[in-house]
């Protein structure tokens, strides 16, 4: 028998009596005609109270199950709030930027000074609540001492504290990713981060609205230039090399220095001796040991967005100056000594005077330019310069301050250069000298794979610099050869490919040790992302294929020291041959056949081939070459509806001919038509191949003779030598 109770409170318990009125005389229940006691509001509490009913029981049945459900339910409304709110804030934020540039307005626009604050390391501790440990930052070996954490807090502490005493400053903590192993956080967010958690910008309330972070920096000329409170003995290079560097006023600029770890003073100063000289030597930092930390201290290859939004500073990131030898502090000027004079002492003291005291060192210079000074005559210009109170003791080795005198004169039209138009005296204080110990390092004569045609160092790194080589950026050369143009363009951080029609120089070289790749191994360079044996005239991309390189710099072959070549050889170009397909086993070994290449139909398809793969802003830069008449050039550039020119600068060889370094930026879009253009001009080429031979052949006007007199009997310029003879130097 079933002993469960039926009381109200069981699951099977019922009613003893029906819910409706009854008659006791009758014992017949009826039907009532009452209206409820219930009203409107009364329904609607009596549902409530059955749904809470409901679920007070299924929580006494199912108590973990309800836990489960309410917590996933939790975390889903927590995640959607997130979102919404910052999106919200993110619409909020450039709705008002919308306004505020719509009325002219900026944010922070009444902020007038900046406190900027140079990261050091990176906090990688997941909390905050070991900011002073030695275990929380990623720490360098040279700056593993005991205190060292405490150094940054302090940082960042009088960044707060000097932002705090002035209501118009901007509080930036400057510090990109600079460390590979501590992952992709910056040395500003960490700093930001670290004066969040201790709450220093709550007790500074206005400071936090007015605390921001730039997140690129990786060195300190770049948390200057992006953008102080550093270390104090890096003071010099603060306030003096950088500050000028970037032209910063004087009266402007302001350093505050904390001190170093306890112990570690005598190793700083050293290690900021010798950053400093490196400074002094390549003020912006884009070359040698420099160039090379910075490009290591951005692991995860971040761009650098600030040229395209603050254009006026666009220089000073593009800039890597290959010719320039130095920069200076001009103290006066003159056509002659004695205006040359007059204009130092009319040079403000107070601007003098800091490089002249006793506890100095220095040393004057004499260059010309135009003309050769001899030793004697240096000498007598120094001791004319004896009205200049200098106090300090001559350095010639290791000067604190260098002085320069630098003359020109007007040396006629030698070599093909412009004259100039009055001579000038100049004098003034080296701020700083560009690292020309570049060129020796990449010297030709030192490479280990080198060929006739090899692109002279220097030039190279011109050529790079105008296809803006950078980190990020891919460059290609079509007609790769030795690749000395990718290991310019490989030094300053891009990445490169190449492409050459002879499989022996891409492939082989003179050995394993002794080819393309052992260049870029020589130098410790960054290897390319491929090598092709590709014809320029039938470039092996598929049709769909656009827009993949940032730059295509080369120097295509013109035919005077090197002729240019294309796929098909003589026979299969006449349709003597029909086209053969090499065979399998012969293909490992096999080296196709050539024909002569015009350089029309090769500026044809550089310029084809540079429209459709580069990128939109993308750079072309190559040499065109040009005949001289009378010494004069009257050159006639290629054109193409795709590309702009911006720069063409001539390279005089010979008197005979010289060369454009062109520069052309893509503007246009490259169109089906453009396509459908170059598709029937390529046919033209093919079907007319020895005819555009003979129209650019630059080769016989270079080597025929001298002077079009000799043909009439009269004596030629140039009789060392009766047989034609090239005349070009190299370059």
């Amino acid at each position: 028998m079933n002993n469960q109770s039926f009381g109200t409170g069981s699951p099977k318990s019922f009613h003893a009596y029906p819910r409706v009125d009854f008659d006791l005389e009758s014992g017949n229940a009826r039907k009532s005609f009452r209206k409820s006691k219930s009203t409107p509001l009364i329904d609607p509490i009596r549902k409530i109270n059955s749904v809470v009913n409901r679920i007070h029981y299924v929580c006494k049945l199912h108590p973990v199950a309800v836990f489960l459900a309410a917590l996933f339910v939790g975390i889903t409304i927590l995640v959607v709030l997130s979102v919404y709110e910052s999106r919200f804030r993110m619409m909020g934020f450039r709705r008002s930027d919308d306004l505020s540039l719509s009325l002219g307005l900026y944010p922070l626009a009444n902020l007038r000074n900046l406190v900027m604050v140079a990261g050091h390391s990176i906090y990688t501790s997941t909390t905050c609540g070991k900011v002073d440990s030695e275990d929380s930052w990623f720490l360098e070996p040279y700056q593993k001492n005991p205190g060292q954490a405490a150094t940054f807090l302090a940082h960042i502490q009088e960044g707060v504290e000097s932002a705090a005493k002035d209501k118009r400053s901007l509080l930036l903590f400057s510090g990109g990713e600079t460390r590979k192993d501590a992952g992709p956080r910056s040395e500003a967010q960490s700093y930001w981060s670290v004066a969040e958690s201790q709450g220093w910008f709550g007790q500074q309330d206005s400071v936090r609205g007015r605390a921001l972070t730039e997140e690129h920096a990786r060195d300190s000329f770049e948390n200057l230039l992006f953008s102080v409170v550093s270390y104090d003995f890096k003071k010099e290079r603060f306030a003096h090399l950088h500050r000028l560097a970037i032209g910063f006023p004087e009266g402007r600029f302001f350093y505050i220095g904390t001190p170093v770890a306890p112990g570690a003073q005598e190793a700083a100063e050293k290690g900021e001796a010798q950053v400093r000289a490196q400074f002094q030597e390549d003020p912006y930092g884009c070359l040698s040991s420099l160039h090379r930390k910075r490009l290591k201290r951005d692991p995860f290859h971040r761009l650098i967005p600030y040229p395209s939004g603050c254009p006026e500073l666009k220089g000073l990131f593009s800039y890597c100056g290959i010719l320039v030898k130095g920069f200076y502090e001009l103290w006066g000027q003159g056509s002659s000594y004695e205006e040359l004079e007059k204009a130092i002492k009319d040079f403000p003291g107070e601007r003098k005077l800091p490089y002249l005291t006793s506890d100095s060192t220095f040393r004057i210079t004499v260059d010309s330019f135009g003309k050769v000074i001899s030793f004697q005559e240096q000498n007598e210009r120094i001791q004319g310069l004896s009205y200049i109170p200098f106090m300090g003791r001559v350095d010639l080795r290791n000067p604190e301050h260098r002085f320069w005198l630098i003359e020109t004169d007007d040396y006629g039209s030698n070599n093909g250069l412009p004259p100039v138009v009055q001579r000038t005296i100049f004098f003034g204080r080296e701020v700083g000298a560009a690292d020309r110990k570049l060129l020796p390092t990449y010297q030709l004569k030192s490479r280990r794979y080198l060929g006739p045609t090899a692109m002279d160092a220097e030039m190279a790194f011109l050529m790079a610099n105008q296809g803006l080589a950078q980190p990020g950026k891919l460059v290609y050369d079509p007609f790769v050869g030795t690749g000395s143009i990718l290991v310019a363009a490989a030094h300053f951080g891009a990445m490169t490919m190449g492409a050459d029609i002879d499989i022996r120089v891409v492939r082989d070289g003179r050995g394993p040790n002794c080819n393309v790749w052992s260049n870029f191994e020589q130098y410790n360079l960054p290897m390319p992302i491929s090598l092709l044996r590709a014809d320029n005239n039938l470039p092996p991309w598929r049709s769909s294929l656009k827009e993949v390189f940032d730059a295509i710099i080369c120097d295509p072959p013109y035919g005077v020291r090197a002729g240019g070549r294309k796929s098909g050889g003589r026979k299969l170009l006449r349709g003597t041959v029909d086209p053969y397909t090499v065979p399998e086993e012969k293909r490992l070994d096999h080296i196709p056949s050539t024909a002569p290449y015009s350089l029309a139909e090769c500026m044809h398809d550089l310029l084809d081939l540079s429209a459709k793969m580069l990128v939109m802003g993308g750079r072309l830069v190559f040499f065109f070459p040009v005949v001289r008449e009378d010494g004069l050039t009257n050159a006639q550039f290629p054109e193409h509806p795709c590309f702009t020119l911006i720069a063409s600068c001539e390279q005089i060889l010979s008197l005979r001919y010289s060369r454009y370094l062109l520069t052309m930026v893509k503007t246009g879009a490259y169109t089906e038509e453009i396509e459908e253009s170059a598709q029937k001009m390529h046919l033209e080429f093919k079907e007319n191949h020895l005819k555009w031979l003979e129209d650019g052949n630059l080769h016989s006007a270079v080597f025929s003779p001298a002077d079009s007199q000799e043909a009439l009997g009269a004596k030629p310029k140039f009789d060392r030598d009766s047989k034609p003879k090239y005349r070009g130097k190299y370059v």
